[in-house]
């Protein structure tokens, strides 16, 4: 399971991951990053590569339903 930090950045919402996900992921710093719904949450993959890396939609609070964000 990969897990990603959500930051602040100015008035937007960054995320932070880790160098061994962008190597999986074969991204580079300027890549853009594309965010597919899946069934079972999301897949995420760039322009640069063919590599795809599956989310399974969870989360710890509110008994495993996604909080909002805003």
């Amino acid at each position: 399971m990969e897990r990603l930090d959500l930051i602040e950045v100015g008035d937007e919402i960054g995320l932070i991951f880790p160098e061994a996900l962008c190597a999986k992921l074969g991204v580079v710093l300027g890549d853009n990053i594309h965010l597919t719904p899946t069934p079972n949450g999301f897949s995420l993959h760039s322009d640069r590569s063919e590599a795809k890396i599956n989310f399974e939609a969870t989360s710890d609070r509110n008994n495993g339903s996604p909080e909002p964000l805003a």
